[in-house]
C-alpha cells in the first residue's frame, strides 16, 4: 500500500521487512530521477518486522536529505497508517518503530485515540544547538 499525504507532501510506501533493509544506502539517484520535488519533498519507506513492531527509512534527496537515520515527522504519518493495518480486532494506538538507516534507531509511536495527535516516545541525540533571535 502507498499513500501521499497532501499537507505534509510526504510519500509513504509499504514494502517487505526484506526489501526495505536490501535498499542500496541511500538510493539518491534513483528517488532523484523519479521527478523534481514539486510533488512530494520526502518518502517514507515502512514494512512491518516480524515482532509486530515497524522498520522504516525516510529520504528526501530533494531537500539535501540522502538519508534521515531517525525521523520523527514520518513517524507522525505512520502511526495512523499502520494503527488499523497492525490491530487484529481493533487498531493498535501504540507501537515501537526501528529506523533501518545506517546509524539506526528506535521510538514508540502512540497515536491518540481521538486520532487527532500522534506522541513520540525516545531517546534522541543533540546534533545542533544554537540561539534564535527574530
Amino acid at each position: 500500500p502507498t499513500c501521499y499525504v497532501g499537507a505534509t507532501k510526504l510519500l509513504v510506501v509499504a514494502l517487505s521487512q526484506n526489501t526495505l533493509r536490501d535498499l542500496p544506502q541511500p538510493p539518491t539517484a534513483a528517488l532523484k530521477a523519479t521527478h523534481d520535488s514539486s510533488e512530494f519533498r520526502g518518502v517514507v519507506l515502512t514494512a512491518p518486522a516480524a515482532d509486530g513492531a515497524v522498520v522504516s527509512r525516510y529520504f528526501a534527496p530533494w531537500n539535501g536529505i540522502p538519508e534521515d537515520p531517525v525521523n520523527g515527522s514520518g513517524h507522525a504519518l505512520l502511526a495512523p497508517f499502520w494503527a488499523d493495518r497492525l490491530g487484529e480486532a481493533k487498531p493498535r494506538l501504540r507501537f515501537q518503530s526501528e529506523f533501518a538507516s545506517a546509524r539506526g534507531g528506535s521510538m514508540e509511536c502512540e497515536l491518540a485515540e481521538d486520532r487527532l495527535a500522534v506522541i513520540l516516545h525516545g531517546r534522541c541525540r543533540m546534533v545542533v544547538e544554537g540561539v534564535l533571535r527574530v
